[in-house]
């Protein structure tokens, strides 16, 4: 049994059979550039350059295919959630702005809780879909992820 010593960020190892060095490269604990040294050679090696070495490159990844029907929920799940909130905050700005212009006024407090959502709903209601949409597709979103 030949016994390998390996080297790593100057820290040694081992002694190792072949076999144990084969199968640490499999699952990564060595890699190909660790060095290493035995009884047939006089200097430190790479791993990869010892006679029986074999190792294997770990496969890549297999490419996770998006479900269309979940994206589309997803779109629209995140898109009434942005639509929600963004309307409610800027409700509760309009408001405040509205309160800081006419302070004590009433009527004037009323008639803008009436405009407000009128004029805000529809920009806002597509403003949040495309960017729901925009957001699922480039997978930005929770749940929408590549």
């Amino acid at each position: 049994m030949e016994s390998i010593t390996i080297s790593r960020d100057g820290q040694q190892y081992g002694p190792y059979t072949l076999e144990q060095v084969n199968g640490y490269l499999v699952t990564g604990n060595l890699v190909p550039s660790d060095l290493a040294w035995n009884a047939q050679t006089s200097v430190w090696v790479p791993l990869a350059s010892l006679p029986g070495i074999q190792f294997t490159a770990p496969p890549p990844p297999v490419p996770r295919q998006r479900n269309a029907v979940v994206l589309v929920l997803m779109a629209v799940v995140w898109w009434l959630a942005i639509f929600f909130f963004s309307f409610i905050v800027a409700c509760f700005l309009a408001g405040m702005v509205v309160g800081i212009m006419h302070p004590g006024d009433l009527q004037a407090g009323l008639e803008a809780r009436r405009t407000i959502p009128s004029l805000l709903g529809l920009p806002l209601l597509f403003v949040t879909l495309g960017l729901s949409i925009w957001l699922t597709v480039i997978g930005k979103l929770p749940g929408t992820r590549k």
